[in-house]
């Protein structure tokens, strides 16, 4: 949620109405997935992430990479099983790039 706070300004799950909000954090978590491959087959389209797409909004503007996005929306998952494993998150693209940027 950090990540996703930092990239974008606001909380992931946000809706006008508090009680929205509170909804869509408890909504019903699909069932595990195991973690995909990087780089993926295709890009994520919501099918292997949340729900849908539709319960997290990025800002339409660009400045959230189609790569920040796919890991947040991995990272975002409701149920623990199906959240990327640390490995996982570690290998990413997005991670590696901006590591690598880093060191």
């Amino acid at each position: 949620m950090l990540m996703f706070e930092l990239l974008v300004g606001k909380a992931p799950f946000d809706a006008p109405e508090t009680e929205q909000t509170q909804l869509r954090i408890r909504a019903p978590a699909p069932p595990p997935a195991p973690d995909p491959p990087w780089p993926p087959a295709q890009p994520c389209r919501g099918a292997c992430c949340m729900a849908g797409s539709d319960e997290v909004a990025f800002p339409e503007d660009g400045t959230v990479s189609a790569e920040a996005r796919e890991l947040l929306l991995a990272l975002l998952q409701k149920s623990p099983d199906r959240r990327l494993s640390l490995q996982a998150v570690l290998d990413h693209p997005w991670i590696r790039r901006h590591t690598a940027a880093a060191a």
